[in-house]
């Protein structure tokens, strides 16, 4: 790493030294504070759920629906698998594109998602 040589000098002849440190704390502390996870309260899970069964009802053929998403025990926040249990579930268009949209949403493989016909 190439470090420009006014700031070596700078830090070498040691002014505002201070300044130097509030600075590095500072940016410690916004790199944690940005690394932090966020879990999702029971409440915004759920919101999470019912937004997800609108816009999957929303997709052609698919019909009536409901979304549940289980989350990463061990993992704040971190989607496990998507379960969808929808009318048209039996065309594997449907199935199709309900997978490629909640795999894209949620960044996780096919095969965490699965897609099952609503009784009648």
């Amino acid at each position: 790493m190439i470090l420009d040589k006014g700031f070596l000098k700078f830090i070498k002849e040691k002014k505002d030294i201070t300044k130097i440190a509030v600075v590095l704390a500072l940016g410690l502390v916004l790199i944690f504070i940005g690394s932090a996870s966020r879990e999702d309260t029971p409440e915004e899970a759920a919101g999470i759920e019912e937004r997800l069964t609108e816009l999957c009802s929303g997709v052609d053929g698919v019909g009536e629906c409901s979304v549940l998403v289980y989350y990463a025990p061990s993992d704040e926040g971190e989607v496990e698998s998507v379960i969808v249990i929808c009318e048209g579930a039996d065309d594997a268009r449907v199935r199709l594109r309900l997978t490629d949209m909640l795999s894209s949403f949620f960044g996780i493989g096919s095969n965490r998602i699965r897609i099952e016909k609503m009784k009648e």
